[in-house]
């Protein structure tokens, strides 16, 4: 309820804002792109994947 709450408030005060699925995001390095430069963030494309790729591992996420 919490999480419905907080996108409801971003919605209303029209702050830019985007969802990524959990885990999904973390091999998924364009939506993550695609995301980050919708905000106004520009970053190198080539050189944000390989640092995401050597910080988001999939294998060392416990989720249910």
């Amino acid at each position: 309820m919490k999480f419905h709450t907080f996108i409801d408030t971003l919605i209303h005060l029209r702050i830019k804002h985007h969802i990524v699925y959990f885990p999904d995001f973390l091999s998924e390095y364009d939506e993550i792109y695609h995301a980050i430069s919708s905000l106004g963030i520009h970053i190198d494309k080539d050189r944000g994947r390989n640092i995401w790729y050597s910080l988001a591992d999939p294998n060392l996420v416990h989720y249910k």
